[in-house]
C-alpha cells in the first residue's frame, strides 16, 4: 500500500527483475527449455501488468476516501496532513515492505518460480457499509459506516501437490460519527504472510467444485482515528489522530470453497478465524466515542467471511470479475461479531495456469 494497491506493482517489479536477469545478450542458442521459462517467471511477467493496473487504479479512490471520511479538508491543516501520512504509512508502507521482502525470499529459497502452478492474483476492492462501533439513527445521516478498503492476495499451488499457499494483506476504514467538533473513524489492517491449505477438486460434467482448508499466520491492528474540526476546541487529540484499540498475532484456520459452472459462472466464499496473542486496550479516550474498547469481552481474534459470485470475462486469459459480501473484525468481542461490513468488487487474475 504505500497501500495494498502497490501489491500488484511489487509482484510485477520482482518477477520482471527475475526475468530480465536472464535476458542478457548472448550468442544464438537452441530453443530454451520451457522449464527454464517457468523458473524465470516469463509467463508471470506477461500477466502481471493486468493485475498491477487493476490494483493501482484503486489507489486514488482509497486516498480520497480517507480524506472525505475523516473530513481532513477542514480543521487544522497541519494535523490533517500528519494524520493522513501516519494512516497511509501504517496501512500501506508496512505492507509494501513486507511484501517485497517475502517475495524476494520466496524466489531465492525456491530458486525461481518453477515450483508454482495455478498462480492467481485476487483483488477485493471494498466499499464499506458498516463499522464495529455500529451505527444508529443519530449517526446514519452523517455517513456512518461509509469508507473504502482493499484486500489483495497472491495464491498458488505447489506443483504436483494438493497444497495451496497464499499471501494476503489489506485494510478497511469507515466513518463512525461526524459532528461540529470532530470526526471519528474506525480502521483495521490485517496481514497474512502465509497460509497453507490442502485442496480437493471434484469435477462432474460442467460442474467443478473446490474446497481448501488449512492454517495461516495472521497479524494486525484495529484502531480509531479522530480529526478535530477546530484548533480552538481543546480536545487533546494527538498529532497523529490515532487511538489503537486491539492488536495481535496468531495462527488461525482458513477455509475456501467454490462451485464453477461451465467455467463461466462461479460461486465462492472464504472463512477465517484466528485467535491472537496480543491486547485489547481497556480504556479509550472519550473523544473517540462512540468507539469503545472490547477488552474483557472474550478472546482476541481475527474473524472474516466473504461470499459471492464471479463470471469469466470474454476475450481474456481467464480473468474473472464479480461481487462479494465481506465482513471482518479484529477484537475481543465474542464470535461471530464482524462489524466491518463491505461490498467487494472482486477480480481474479490468473498469472499461471
Amino acid at each position: 500500500m504505500a497501500r495494498a494497491p502497490l501489491f500488484g506493482s511489487a509482484v510485477l517489479a520482482l518477477v520482471a527483475a527475475s526475468a530480465l536477469a536472464h535476458a542478457q545478450p548472448r550468442a544464438p542458442q537452441p530453443a530454451p527449455d520451457p522449464r527454464e521459462a517457468l523458473r524465470d517467471g516469463d509467463d508471470l511477467v506477461a500477466q502481471a501488468p493486468v493485475a498491477a493496473t487493476l490494483s493501482n487504479t484503486w489507489s486514488a479512490p482509497l486516498s480520497v476516501s480517507w480524506v472525505l471520511s475523516g473530513r481532513l479538508f477542514s480543521g487544522p491543516i497541519a494535523q490533517s496532513v500528519s494524520s493522513f501520512v501516519v494512516a497511509r504509512v501504517l496501512n500501506g508502507t508496512t505492507w509494501s515492505v513486507l511484501l517485497g521482502l517475502e517475495l524476494a525470499a520466496i524466489r531465492r529459497l525456491g530458486k525461481g518460480w518453477g515450483w508454482l502452478e495455478e498462480v492467481s492474483f485476487n483483488i477485493n476492492q471494498l466499499v464499506g457499509v458498516g463499522v464495529p462501533a455500529g451505527c444508529s439513527s443519530a449517526t446514519d445521516g452523517r455517513g456512518c459506516g461509509l469508507g473504502l478498503g482493499c484486500n489483495d492476495e497472491l495464491r498458488g499451488r505447489l506443483r504436483g501437490t494438493p497444497w495451496v499457499f497464499s499471501l494476503t494483506g489489506g485494510w478497511i476504514q469507515g466513518r463512525v460519527i461526524a459532528d461540529e467538533k470532530r470526526t471519528v473513524m474506525e480502521s483495521t489492517w490485517l496481514f497474512s504472510p502465509i497460509a497453507a491449505q490442502i485442496e480437493g477438486v471434484l469435477a462432474r460434467g460442467p460442474l467443478r467444485a473446490r474446497g481448501a482448508i488449512g492454517p495461516g499466520l495472521y497479524f494486525g491492528m484495529h484502531a480509531a482515528h479522530v480529526h478535530p474540526e477546530s484548533a480552538k476546541d481543546k480536545l487533546g487529540v494527538p498529532w497523529h489522530g490515532l487511538y489503537p484499540l486491539d492488536g495481535g498475532v496468531g495462527v488461525g484456520l482458513r477455509a475456501d470453497a467454490s462451485l464453477t459452472i461451465g467455467r463461466v459462472f462461479s460461486l465462492g466464499g472464504t472463512l477465517i478465524v484466528a485467535p491472537m496473542l496480543g491486547r485489547s486496550l481497556p480504556d479509550i479516550d472519550p473523544v473517540a466515542a462512540p468507539v469503545r474498547s472490547s477488552a474483557g469481552s472474550g478472546l482476541l481474534s481475527w474473524r472474516a467471511a466473504s461470499l459471492g459470485a464471479t463470471v469469466e470475462l470474454p476475450g481474456t486469459r481467464g480473468t474473472r470479475i464479480g461481487l462479494r459480501y465481506w465482513a471482518g473484525e479484529l477484537s475481543s468481542r465474542p464470535l461471530p461479531n464482524a462489524g466491518h461490513r463491505a461490498i467487494a468488487l472482486r477480480w481474479e487474475i490468473p498469472l499461471r495456469p
